[in-house]
Parts: structure tokens; sequence; C-alpha cells
């Protein structure tokens, strides 16, 4: 089917470490769960066709590890998903034809709900929750939740992205007009981790 114009759906993802003893070591952030949240989101672009998913990484070394092998398949399989090819790897460019993204926790996220963007945070394992209390509203925790959020959000995108905006004013409560994004962030920093400097 044609991809609806320039608009995409952003997937960041966690990066997956290139060794099996490496990989055992994460509690957060290993090949089982970044596996689930792949599986995820594939699912959701092959039932949402008309929408181009593009997969944005810290790097891609899991296309290059043999449990992702499935997965690798389903990417190339897919041809509403891609993985983000710039030579930059910067998410910027992508961010302002961004009109949802999905991700495991990166710090993006703070700066997308602070420009008020719409989000959908993939929890696995307990994280981000365990560290961060992002509500209810912008969790999911597995592919049913993310289908029915993902439907919410194409039934009345306005509606969504409001209620993302309500629940960004909880983490920063500041006017954003005569605040640069790094001093808010800086200070949202502080006040999680009862950090001053």
């Amino acid at each position: 089917k044609k991809i609806d114009g320039e608009k995409i759906i952003l997937i960041l993802d966690s990066f997956s470490v290139k060794d099996f003893y490496g990989n055992g070591r994460k509690d957060f952030s290993n090949w089982k769960q970044n596996y689930i949240f792949y599986e995820s989101a594939l699912k959701l672009a092959k039932e949402n066709q008309n929408i181009k998913f593009i997969i944005k990484g810290k790097n891609y070394w899991f296309i290059n590890i043999p449990y992702f092998r499935n997965i690798k398949n389903l990417i190339s399989q897919t041809p509403n998903i891609e993985l983000y090819k710039d030579e930059n790897n910067s998410p910027y460019k992508l961010m302002e034809n961004t009109i949802l993204t999905i991700a495991r926790y990166t710090s993006l996220i703070d700066e997308l709900l602070f420009k008020n963007r719409a989000v959908i945070i993939y929890e696995t394992g307990g994280y981000p929750s365990t560290f961060f209390n992002y509500g209810e509203n912008l969790i999911v925790r597995n592919y049913e939740e993310l289908k029915l959020k993902f439907d919410e959000w194409k039934e009345d995108s306005r509606k969504f992205n409001e209620s993302i905006i309500n629940e960004s004013k909880k983490y920063f409560p500041v006017n954003k007009s005569n605040n640069k994004v790094y001093d808010s962030l800086h200070k949202y920093l502080e006040s999680e981790f009862e950090y001053y400097v």
C-alpha cells in the first residue's frame, strides 16, 4: 500500500549489547525484552500498512545478533517499516516529521514530553517505572495495551495529544516560553534524583 506522505511513527529502541555474557548482565535492556518490543512494533506496522514506521536506535548491532534473526527477516518483509539510515544518526530531522513516538525508555522521551509531542512508552521488566513515575497514561506493557493506546491516537489524535500535554505538565511545571530545554530538563532531573549541585 502507498505510504501516507512524509509523516511517520518513530520507534525508539534500546540498544542490544553484542555478546551473550554482557546481555546476561542487563536487567532492563536485554535481548529478550528488546525482542518483545520489536515484535510488538512490527505487528503494529503490519496492521497499519498505510502509515510509515521508522526504527531509530543508538546503533543497529541487533541486526547481526543471531537471536534477532526473525526480527531482521520481519523488518525486510514489512514494507512500511525500516531502520533509520541517516549517516549522522541524529533523531532531530526525524522528529520534524514524527506524528507519534513509541519508545523504550530514552532521554529523548523527556525532550519530546517537554515539547508536548505525543509519546507512548513501552515498558518491559519494570523499566522505566522502577525509577521514573511517568503515570499510567503514558505507559504500555504489552502488545495488547500498545494496540489500545495506538487506536486511541488514531481515533482522535488531538484528544490523545492533549492528554499527553496534561500528563507532561506534571513533570515540567514551568513557563516553557521563558526556559531553555536544557535548564528545565536539568531542574527535572535534579528533582527526580534528589541531586542538587
